[in-house]
């Protein structure tokens, strides 16, 4: 069932509605635009785990993502931010994916993800996440970090789908429906959860 647009975000969607309007659109068949890529929170982002028994949440209500795409669908994000985040974790950052550490910070996240068309299905295709580094500074066991990080994978819609997310957005949309994250080895703690699940929308800007 399509997610209702909350009234609160009706005016950003009108900002990048007419910012898009000079971006070249990729019907499915065709190639992407190659160029800029931004893409916005719309649904709150929540990721979830289970710890020592119990299950927490960690939810976000802003998020911005941005980068590049090829013609071939190839997205490198150099920039992304979580905002507004309250429940089990006390910060979330993102993190490059050469980082060894929370602390480490860099020019560009380095992040790559992939868009592959499919059929026979109410999505238009995958996302898939082959770069992606997240750290959650957890609350309960007291100020723990647990770095989370790729593969993973969620669904794309293109702005024609009946079926997308978001029915008054008219560009590209990701959908991640609880989908499963790895733990990343290298600087979580160890009794960080082996995996977390990641449950959100973005609105991609100027791209159907």
């Amino acid at each position: 069932m399509p997610f209702t647009r909350s009234p609160a975000r009706t005016l950003m969607a009108a900002a990048a509605t007419a910012a898009a309007a000079v971006s070249v659109a990729a019907s499915p068949a065709s190639a992407w635009p190659a160029g800029e890529f931004t893409a916005t929170l719309e649904q709150n982002l929540s990721f979830s785990w289970s710890l020592l028994g119990t299950t927490s949440t960690a939810t976000c209500t802003s998020s911005n993502l941005a980068g590049s795409i090829t013609s071939g669908g190839a997205i490198t994000i150099d920039t992304a931010d979580f905002g507004g985040c309250t429940g089990a974790a006390t910060s979330i950052t993102a993190l490059p994916l050469s980082s060894p550490s929370a602390k480490t910070t860099m020019s560009s996240l380095f992040w790559s993800w992939n868009l592959t068309p499919t059929s026979g299905n109410y999505y238009d295709g995958i996302v898939s996440i082959t770069g992606f580094r997240v750290a959650f500074q957890l609350n309960a066991p007291s100020n723990i970090t647990c770095i989370y990080t790729h593969p993973f994978s969620g669904r794309y819609y293109h702005g024609d789908n009946p079926y997308r997310p978001y029915r008054s957005w008219p560009y590209l949309q990701f959908h991640f429906p609880g989908v499963n994250i790895p733990k990343s080895t290298s600087g979580s703690n160890f009794l960080c959860p082996a995996t977390a699940k990641i449950t959100g929308v973005f609105l991609v800007s100027g791209i159907t």
